[in-house]
């Protein structure tokens, strides 16, 4: 089994706050020949306005490169985007560009959502 099919995003949250208006996008770590066996395990329920795979950029998070390119992507500026991992150090280096973010674990969805409202982001 694949890291990330333990430390999904919450599918259900993403939907939500596309359904509210955000833009949501996803940002893997994934080598490029990882790519196309993650992209499949993405639910087809949510519209991903941008998917940013590290294996076709040449950049890995925590670089701050990447998280620039990232927003770059999704049209949004660094400091409109809410970063969420489940590496604190991919955290730190969305924060090092402007980003919000929060350090995702698996058992703490209701957190992530408080996290999100004290940001002033609506689900």
């Amino acid at each position: 089994a694949q890291p990330w099919q333990y430390h999904h995003p919450n599918f259900e949250l993403a939907h939500d706050l596309q359904a509210a208006g955000h833009r949501i996008g996803v940002l893997s770590n994934a080598p490029d020949d990882l790519r196309d066996r993650f992209l499949s395990n993405l639910p087809v329920e949510v519209h991903w306005d941008a998917i940013v795979v590290s294996g076709e950029v040449g950049m890995r998070k925590p670089d701050p490169q990447i998280f620039e390119h990232a927003a770059e992507e999704i049209g949004v500026p660094p400091e409109h985007c809410f970063f969420i991992d489940d590496l604190e150090e991919n955290v730190l280096g969305a924060q090092a560009i402007g980003m919000g973010g929060y350090h995702f674990t698996r058992n703490n969805y209701r957190a992530l959502r408080i996290a999100l409202r004290a940001a002033g982001i609506d689900s």
